[in-house]
């Protein structure tokens, strides 16, 4: 198992996570004052719940700078399950903010989904230009051998395809 991928289990699917009763105690984990819980299990749940201004509050402390590691989870977890939450610009600031953060974006999740993975099987067009931009790798393939291209696969998907297919051919 690699490094990357046992972050990413101990912060999703570690004890707090496993006792969690859904969202609303992912929510409580993000508010913590971070006696209880570190700024990398906040900075996690806060991006698992779409929740920019935590995520904002998190990353701006210089006494707790969270690995690359961790923001890439973070990453994972906002475009997964946090970016259509309803806060106002909750995902897509959140995922500029991570980014920009340095994240590392060859994270996977447990199916060995990278970010880049998991944006394009979710149709995100401006996730996935983002993440080319800043780097993320393109032939990446997950547990079941599918590549970014593989997961955008369907008929609603046609302009992330697109842009995946021109990315590959610069």
């Amino acid at each position: 198992m690699s490094k990357q991928k046992k972050d990413f289990d101990k912060y999703l699917i570690g004890p707090s996570a496993r006792q969690s009763q859904g969202i609303g105690r992912l929510s409580q984990l993000a508010d913590m004052s971070g006696e209880a819980f570190g700024v990398d299990e906040r900075l996690v749940a806060s991006a698992w719940i779409g929740d920019a201004a935590t995520v904002r509050k998190l990353l701006s402390n210089p006494g707790q700078v969270p690995t690359a590691e961790t923001l890439g989870a973070s990453l994972v977890a906002a475009v997964a399950y946090g970016y259509n939450r309803p806060e106002p610009d909750g995902g897509p600031s959140t995922v500029s903010q991570l980014i920009a953060a340095g994240a590392d974006l060859t994270v996977s999740d447990e199916n060995g989904d990278t970010v880049l993975i998991v944006a394009a099987r979710n149709g995100y067009l401006d996730v996935v230009n983002q993440l080319i931009l800043a780097g993320a790798d393109l032939g990446a393939i997950n547990n079941t051998g599918q590549t970014a291209s593989d997961a955008a696969a369907g008929p609603m998907r046609f302009r992330v395809q697109k842009l995946l297919r021109d990315a590959r051919s610069r």
